[in-house]
C-alpha cells in the first residue's frame, strides 16, 4: 500500500460535490444509480445532473438507487491503495 494521503474521503454521488472540491481534495465518488426510461447509468458519469432533471420534467420514466455493491468496493479499495484511514458519507443528503 502507498500512502499518498493522510486521509481520504469516499462519498456517493448523492452529495453532489463540486467537481472541483473533488479533485482538491481527492474525494471519491461512487455513483449512485440512475434508470431513465429502463436504461441504467451510472450518476454523473453517464448522465449529468441537467440531463437527469431535464428527463424528470419531460416526465420520463425516472429511478435513483443506491450504487451497486462491486461498484462500492472498487471505490473503497482504491480509497485504501491511498491511504490507510478513509472517511465515508454515504448517508442522506438532505
Amino acid at each position: 500500500m502507498t500512502a499518498d494521503r493522510d486521509i481520504v474521503i469516499v462519498t456517493d454521488s448523492a452529495a453532489m460535490l463540486p467537481p472541483a472540491l473533488l479533485q482538491r481534495h481527492g474525494i471519491i465518488v461512487v455513483p449512485m444509480i440512475i434508470t431513465i426510461d429502463e436504461h441504467e447509468f451510472d450518476d454523473v458519469i453517464g448522465v449529468t445532473p441537467h440531463e437527469f432533471y431535464g428527463h424528470l420534467a419531460n416526465a420520463a420514466n425516472v429511478s435513483v438507487a443506491p450504487p451497486y455493491p462491486r461498484r462500492a468496493l472498487e471505490c473503497y479499495e482504491r480509497a485504501g491503495a491511498s491511504s490507510s484511514r478513509v472517511f465515508t458519507d454515504t448517508g442522506d443528503h438532505r
